[in-house]
């Protein structure tokens, strides 16, 4: 079992806007997600794995095996290709574009010394962090 395991909410984030601004996510979307705290639910045993993002605005749910590329679309209608992967204790997310397959964002997860997840989000030359605290 991964220390992941279970309910976090967001306690803070950093450059989160410019992140997404990287992304090509437009000016209102934009908004949205700056103002929202979302609630992750970490579960994840072997190669099986699901992680679903809770907030008042929308609702995400991925159930997927690790190292196993499936096809995407995300929040604002970008369709890609995404793969998760565990390296060590840290659960990466990379997305890719659909049709040539460069790298969109990476995405990093993980548990600090302090008992909080961290998020480190890449997009361009953009580096974001969101801080989790565990609810249960």
């Amino acid at each position: 079992m991964s220390e992941l395991n279970g309910t976090w909410i967001l306690e803070s984030k950093e450059n989160f806007e410019e992140f997404l601004k990287a992304l090509g996510v437009g000016v209102i979307l934009r908004k949205i997600a700056k103002n929202i705290t979302p609630t992750l639910i970490i579960k994840g045993e072997g190669r099986k794995w699901s992680v679903k993002m809770t907030s008042s605005f929308k609702n995400l749910e991925y159930n997927f095996n690790l190292d196993e590329e499936f096809d995407d679309v995300t929040i604002d209608g970008r369709k890609v290709k995404c793969i998760f992967k565990l390296e060590g204790k840290k659960l990466i997310t990379e997305q890719r574009d659909f049709k040539s397959k460069e790298l969109i964002s990476k995405i990093e997860k993980y548990v600090d010394e302090k008992g909080h997840m961290i998020e480190f989000l890449y997009a361009k030359n953009i580096i974001s962090k969101r801080t989790f605290k565990r609810v249960n």
